[in-house]
């Protein structure tokens, strides 16, 4: 797994001028007052892709094929997408984060209180985009990166349509509805950031072990 892994990191140092913009938003960005969080996300969110699109690469020209007759069998490659993906989403989050609190406790004097009140917001940003993530990969392995766009425009597409289907339904039943609302927006109100980031990272942690079995599966049955 280790050469997998040094193959996809040299993969990704090819897109240099993204890996360029990536670091302007994290290094400019906070001096510009955006939302941490913002910044955060969107770091993680262009570094993630990018590890999915090193699938493309291999597949490029019948590369899975070859990578396959070399002494790495389907499981182990699958594998190493996921460790690469993990290590890219710990690193970019602790980098921008790193940056935008040595900004906010230098640059902008801000209290330690107003610190930890946005890391405690951008940690639960951290799971957030690993869900995404582990919807994604799963998708690009099965359909390729064209086809796995529209699938997932038309989970997004289902979705919405099943929210506007749920919408209707309340605004029919509007007094049960109401109630299920007061006593969910209770419960809420009631959840601490820190349980809220506990429940996302739970959340997450039992997404990314279905995407793993989902990936692995999808791989060993794919003809190359």
């Amino acid at each position: 797994m280790k050469g997998l892994l040094i193959k996809d990191f040299k993969l990704l140092t090819r897109n240099k001028s993204t890996l360029l913009i990536v670091l302007a938003i994290i290094l400019f960005f906070p001096m510009l007052e955006m939302d941490p969080g913002f910044i955060v996300s969107y770091t993680m969110m262009i570094l993630m892709f990018l590890t999915v699109s090193t699938i493309t690469y291999d597949d490029f020209d019948n590369g899975m094929a070859f990578l396959f007759t070399l002494p790495v069998d389907r499981k182990t490659y699958v594998r190493g997408k996921y460790v690469l993906g993990l290590i890219v989403a710990v690193a970019s989050w602790i980098l921008a984060v790193c940056i935008n609190v040595v900004y906010m406790s230098l640059l902008a004097n801000e209290s330690a209180e107003t610190i930890g009140r946005v890391l405690l917001s951008v940690l639960i940003i951290f799971p957030a985009a690993l869900l995404m993530w582990e919807v994604i990969l799963p998708l690009q392995l099965k359909f390729g990166a064209e086809k796995a766009r529209v699938v997932l425009f038309i989970v997004v597409g289902a979705t919405l349509a099943i929210s506007a289907i749920g919408t209707k339904i309340a605004e029919a039943n509007e007094e049960q509805a109401n109630e299920l609302v007061n006593v969910v927006a209770v419960k809420l109100v009631q959840l601490t950031p820190m349980q809220v980031g506990i429940v996302l990272f739970a959340v997450a942690v039992a997404g990314l072990l279905i995407s793993y079995a989902s990936s692995v599966r999808i791989v060993e049955k794919k003809e190359y």
